[in-house]
């Protein structure tokens, strides 16, 4: 632009006359005028272009935001889904005990069998008969309770205090030894206990490993 008008004041500079210099001078003022009605006109061009620019931005930002709480969730849920999947992975949560020996007068009692022959990852406790469940899941349970001569003894699955199922052991001789047992798939969350209970008798036969506890995660959920 400046060259524009250094050009058009060196013309006017050399004209012949006043009435052409007054010609030359009004077309540079109308050409000025030209020049400077673009350059509004560019820069109002401009400004609407950076506008839709910076909304196109703003919206990918919106766009970039939420795509990153979305893998952020789904991150959480893949690790939370992985902590719960790691003892069924690793074959931790399972079990198997037996008792080593009788148990006389015995009446109403958690039934401890003090011998694992299985334990990965020692949720069952072999000091109480308890077993925790380490995470949500379905398990499977398996019990055998043994007798001797003409007494009886009933056991009972307890889940958190409440019976699940029962079985009875009971002679009808002195020559006669016996043995009952049962089994149940239970839908059980992380922390839940599990373990057998004496609900009658005098006598749990355990010096044949007669008398057995077993526990497996099927699956989680």
């Amino acid at each position: 632009m400046q060259n524009f008008v250094l050009f058009f004041l060196f013309s006017a500079l050399y004209c012949v006359n006043a009435d052409e210099c007054t010609t030359r001078l009004n077309e540079l003022e109308n050409k000025l005028d030209v020049l400077l009605e673009a350059q509004a006109i560019q820069k109002l061009e401009d400004n609407e272009k950076i506008k839709e620019l910076e909304a196109i931005i703003s919206r990918q930002n919106q766009v970039i935001s939420q795509t990153g709480f979305r893998l952020s969730g789904l991150e959480n849920t893949i690790e939370k889904q992985k902590r719960q999947m790691q003892p069924a992975i690793e074959g931790q949560a399972a079990f198997s005990a037996v008792l080593d020996h009788d148990l006389d007068g015995v009446g109403h009692q958690t039934i401890v069998f003090n011998k694992p022959i299985y334990n990965k990852g020692n949720y069952y406790d072999n000091s109480t008969g308890v077993f925790t469940a380490p995470l949500d899941g379905v398990y499977l349970f398996i019990y055998f309770i043994g007798n001797r001569h003409d007494r009886e003894v009933d056991a009972q699955l307890m889940l958190n205090g409440l019976k699940q199922n029962e079985a009875v052991a009971e002679g009808v001789s002195n020559a006669h030894d016996t043995q009952g047992g049962n089994s149940a798939i239970l839908q059980l969350t992380v922390n839940d206990k599990v373990w057998l209970a004496t609900s009658i008798g005098d006598h749990v036969e355990g010096q044949w490993w007669f008398s057995s506890f077993t526990g497996a995660l099927l699956y989680p959920y």
